[in-house]
């Protein structure tokens, strides 16, 4: 006689314990993957690395981006000189940026911030005074921060975009994370607003024929490494003059050089402004401009801004504020309201804002060393004029500002 338990009851019994089991199995396994590799991301900007989380070496065919807009497309016409935009070359060029970012940024935080992986606040600037140098940025900058909400951060360049994080350049090398713990405090809130002033920024591309030979102009600029990063953030560019913007910088550096002179100026401005149209008999205006081998004396490419601010103006529209250093220099108040409006930042009131520049010294001034060296030769500024003339029309008329047409271009 069998006493045993008949085989359907017990594969029935076997199945009604084991069910449950496996079900949550697979549910912690689910929930294991989801933490280690996450969801589809929201943010434009993240980068998935979890296919080359592995031993061996950063290769930029090991990475997967998530949502990153799709610009390589993406170009705007200056004549007939195309502003391209490779966003394999960004990541190749700094892939620890796109390496520490984060899913998505904090919403409630006016800079872009999130929490690092042992809930440290990270934060970006959202605000970029991006250019000139030379253009009255430094007062500018001294100016601007007094607003409440605006963070002093005891710096105003910070030289990251254009120079540090690029290996071979005349700064050392800093780590993306370096970068942002410049900006770590305490005291960062919600309505912070952090200021890069670095000039260099909007222009500077120094070293970019080494790292990619194949290309025939840069494949990327710093507007276009920032828009990739943080796209809502708000540039602010001032300009001056180019004729007067290029002596005043080359006398800034004279205590460092004591063989600059309006003669030495005028001789260094020929020899360039040669060497300049030259380049011109067989490259773009715009490759001419990125050359890195242009004068670090003379530095003629920085005031032809209709080089350098459209890269800017195509990547951040309307989020794009332009200067002009003589309209700020002779009524400062407006235009800092202008600014703080641009910003989105609550008013002060101007008589407030009035005391304050009353009582506080111009920043960044001609030293009076530089100016008993004298003004420029007269023939020195015909040349410049000459040369800037025609570039500053276009610039004017690309801005759609009649302001930034100078006396000598009507």
């Amino acid at each position: 006689m069998e006493t045993g338990i008949p085989i359907k009851i017990l594969k029935s019994k076997v199945t009604i314990i084991l069910l449950p089991a496996l079900l949550t199995i697979v549910l912690i396994l689910s929930l294991y993957n989801s933490i280690c590799h996450g969801s589809e991301s929201t943010n434009p900007y993240y980068l998935d690395t979890s296919s080359s989380k592995t031993d061996k070496p950063f290769n930029k065919t090991d990475i997967t981006f998530k949502n990153t807009p799709d610009l390589s497309n993406q170009a705007l016409s200056i004549g007939e000189t195309e502003i391209p935009f490779n966003i394999t070359a960004i990541h190749e060029d700094s892939p620890d940026i796109f390496q520490e970012l984060p899913e998505d940024f904090l919403p409630e935080y006016r800079d872009f911030c999130w929490h690092g992986p042992k809930s440290q606040l990270f934060c970006l600037p959202s605000v970029y005074l991006a250019g000139m140098p030379k253009c009255g940025s430094t007062d500018f900058y001294t100016k601007l921060v007094w607003h409440h909400q605006i963070r002093d951060t005891g710096k105003k360049e910070h030289h990251y975009w254009a120079r540090t994080r690029l290996r071979n350049q005349d700064l050392p090398w800093e780590s993306f994370r370096g970068y942002l713990e410049r900006f770590q405090t305490e005291e960062h809130s919600e309505t912070s607003v952090i200021v890069d002033g670095t000039q260099s920024m909007i222009w500077r591309l120094k070293g970019w024929e080494d790292r990619f030979p194949w290309a025939d102009e840069p494949p990327y600029t710093n507007a276009d490494l920032i828009y990739s990063v943080t796209p809502d953030a708000k540039i602010l560019v001032m300009v001056r003059d180019p004729v007067k913007r290029l002596y005043s910088d080359y006398l800034f550096f004279s205590e460092e050089e004591e063989d600059r002179t309006p003669y030495s100026f005028s001789v260094e401005v020929k020899e360039e402004v040669t060497r300049f149209k030259t380049c011109l008999a067989g490259k773009s205006l715009r490759l001419c401009c990125y050359d890195s081998s242009n004068s670090l004396r003379a530095r003629l490419n920085i005031g032809i801004y209709i080089c350098y601010i459209p890269d800017w103006k195509t990547r951040f529209g309307d989020n794009l504020m332009v200067i002009p250093l003589e309209d700020y220099s002779s009524d400062p108040v407006p235009h800092l309201l202008e600014a703080y409006e641009f910003l989105d930042l609550p008013l002060p009131r101007a008589v407030d804002l009035q005391a304050f520049i009353d009582n506080s010294p111009r920043q960044n001034s001609r030293h009076s060393k530089d100016a008993n060296k004298g003004n420029m030769l007269e023939e020195t500024a015909g040349i410049l004029q000459g040369f800037y003339g025609e570039y500053s029309r276009q610039f004017a008329a690309y801005i759609e500002d009649d302001r930034f047409i100078y006396n000598y271009t009507k």
